[in-house]
């Protein structure tokens, strides 16, 4: 999706909201300044060479928000918290799995 420009963490803010959440996970840099935004209802629960191109796909298409209804934890955050750091507008917003499925 390409949304009108804003920080991640207002989207991050919005989908609190919506999915009536106590809180949200962010993974990379909150305060860059995104527009295109992925939605993923299970990124890479499990590993295999199918699942690492998904992810790797994410960079190539120009994904700068990945919101993951459930994913495995070292790789996907490794990226997206590498990236952030280095200074690219990547991050991922994880509400987890059944708040994703609401």
């Amino acid at each position: 999706f390409v949304l009108p420009e804003t920080t991640v963490y207002e989207i991050a803010k919005h989908l609190k909201q919506k999915l009536q959440m106590k809180a949200v996970r962010v993974i990379g840099n909150v305060n860059a300044c995104v527009s295109k935004v992925s939605f993923a209802a299970h990124i890479c629960p499990s590993v295999n060479e199918e699942r690492v191109k998904a992810l790797e796909k994410t960079f190539e298409n120009g994904t700068e928000v990945l919101i993951p209804g459930e994913m495995w934890d070292w790789s996907p955050a490794a990226y997206y918290r590498d990236a952030g750091q280095l200074g690219l507008n990547k991050a991922i917003i994880q509400v987890g799995h059944f708040s994703m499925e609401e």
